[in-house]
């Protein structure tokens, strides 16, 4: 007969006063249980520092004294770095009190400085936080990263952050997710890559955070250097996030050593992987100004920026998510990204060879304003470095409600200012458009190349394998298409099946034409006879 299997037990720590103070013996769990201290009380930060030391499965709860008290960090004590860092594995951290599947406990981050104003660093494996309240804290809330000197070649797994609030009016964030070494710049990149971060789920959350840049879930696998790091198996699911930068971004590289203000030469993060994402199910409200001075976007998925090249985010499904009319975008898929920032100089190379592949976008509702779904496979904006290449692949757009747009419904772009890049395999069906205004505003805007205001080539861009077929619009305008656009763009091509659609009123506009703008040579917009 096979053997028992053997739990191991929960060692089990209580909270017992909402001070943020240490005076006991932290070497331990048990050590801290016999010797609390002066005051005879466990702190939440006391209960931490002694899991952290503690071998096995904990478990940390509040006294039902504390339900409803606020535990407000970096007061009583001053201590170096005040967050509460969690660099142990299993541990959990629960703060419902009564066992009703509410919080109980809150946390706020008012009295820190700018510079350390995050609640929780996740730097283990094994780890839930549920059930917990934040307010107050300036930077991202929680962080899923890397906090000692050496962080390569490590394995982060087994994450979860469920059932909790997080509300910032000073300019906050939700949650990021990244190798990074978020704790203290350094300029070895070494010390961030090959790191795999992977089954990490997020759900049930709920967020707002205003009057900043920061976004309501970060997560990138590598920025400022690292190369070679694996994100995998994430599921983002069932949260309420408002945010003034993007709601929800996945980035596979971000992000220079420039850009992070490090010293010395450039360098790149670079061959990072992205895959098995879920997105489902959450309600989004991008609400206010972003980080880019524009009203923000749903959901961006950004294979590699900055000069970033050769990272890959695949097998990506986001379904059954509704976005309010704040965003200008649902949902901006765009491989490579040469953007240009302001008071950082150029970088020295151009971002290429980034893909996103294999993506289902189903069942979702979009109110955004200027378009559903954005796919883009490289964009340049000058004086950025010319020569940039992206590809999308694989990609399944059905069963979408694509609601109150006031420009475009869908956006699909090759090359914007860039060339050879690739958009393939996308089958769009059983969507419905329905135009804020029906006498405004295109369901579909495709072109392969070209650039509005840029005087940069954008040639040889192709768009290959496009299906439109049982979609239903409500709107005067379905489908703009062009195999270039503007000047400065040459040998685009798009090869296109156009099926059966229901079209209101029936002789809505369908404009196809090789070339839009001032003439250029060498585009192409060929009609499939079969849908391949």
């Amino acid at each position: 007969a096979p053997s028992p299997t053997i739990e191991t037990p929960v060692t089990e720590v209580i909270v017992t006063t909402a001070l943020d103070s240490v005076d006991g013996d932290t070497s331990q769990i048990d050590a801290l249980l016999s010797s609390p201290g002066a005051d005879g009380l466990i702190s939440l930060r006391e209960a931490l520092e002694a899991a952290n030391e503690t071998v096995g499965p904990k478990r940390i709860v509040f006294s039902p004294e504390l339900s409803g008290v606020t535990i407000v960090l970096g007061q009583v004590q001053t201590y170096e770095d005040p967050r509460l860092f969690i660099t142990m594995d299993e541990i959990t951290i629960d703060g419902d009190v009564d066992g009703d599947g509410e919080s109980d406990i809150i946390l706020d981050g008012n009295a820190l400085s700018s510079n350390y104003s995050s609640a929780f660093v996740l730097s283990a494996s094994q780890i839930t936080l549920e059930n917990l309240q934040f307010v107050g804290f300036q930077k991202f809330t929680l962080m899923v990263c890397c906090v000692d000197d050496h962080c390569a070649d490590k394995t982060y797994e087994q994450i979860t952050i469920r059932n909790n609030t997080i509300t910032s009016v000073v300019g906050g964030g939700g949650i990021v997710v990244t190798p990074l070494k978020l704790v203290a710049y350094t300029a070895d990149p070494t010390l961030f890559s090959g790191i795999t971060m992977k089954d990490i789920r997020i759900f049930e959350n709920q967020i707002a955070v205003s009057n900043g840049p920061n976004g309501g879930i970060f997560i990138a696998a590598a920025g400022a250097g690292g190369s070679d790091n694996t994100l995998a198996d994430i599921q983002i699911q069932d949260n309420t996030i408002s945010s003034p930068g993007a709601t929800i971004t996945i980035n596979g590289g971000d992000g220079s050593s420039v850009y992070f203000g490090f010293p010395g030469e450039e360098i790149f993060s670079d061959r990072n992987l992205v895959e098995n994402v879920v997105i489902s199910g959450n309600a989004l409200d991008p609400a206010g100004i972003g980080g880019d001075g524009s009203r923000p976007s749903g959901i961006v998925l950004i294979a590699g920026n900055y000069g970033n090249s050769d990272n890959i985010l695949r097998d990506i499904v986001i379904s059954e998510n509704e976005i309010t009319e704040n965003a200008e975008y649902f949902t901006y898929i765009n491989p490579t990204s040469n953007g240009v920032v302001g008071g950082l100089p150029l970088t020295t190379r151009a971002a290429t060879g980034n893909v996103i592949e294999n993506v289902e976008l189903t069942g979702n509702i979009s109110h955004a304003s200027s378009a559903a779904f954005t796919l883009l496979s490289s964009s340049g904006a000058d004086p950025a470095p010319v020569g940039a290449t992206g590809r999308i692949s694989n990609v399944w757009i059905h069963g979408n409600q694509i609601l109150d747009y006031k420009w475009e419904g869908m956006d699909i772009f090759a090359g914007v200012g860039e060339s050879d890049s690739l958009i393939e395999d996308v089958l769009i069906e059983d969507n419905l458009f329905t135009a804020l205004d029906i006498t405004k505003g295109q369901a579909l805007f495709i072109y392969a190349g070209g650039c509005s205001g840029c005087e940069r080539a954008s040639d040889n861009n192709q768009i290959l394998n496009l299906v439109i077929r049982n979609n239903t619009l409500n709107g005067n305008d379905f489908i703009f298409m062009y195999a270039g656009m503007e000047d400065f763009a040459t040998n685009n091509t798009v090869e296109y099946f156009l099926g059966e659609n229901s079209l209101n009123p029936e002789n809505a506009t369908i404009d196809i034409v090789d070339f839009c703008g001032k003439e250029n040579e060498g585009n192409r917009v060929v009609p499939l006879e079969e849908m391949p």
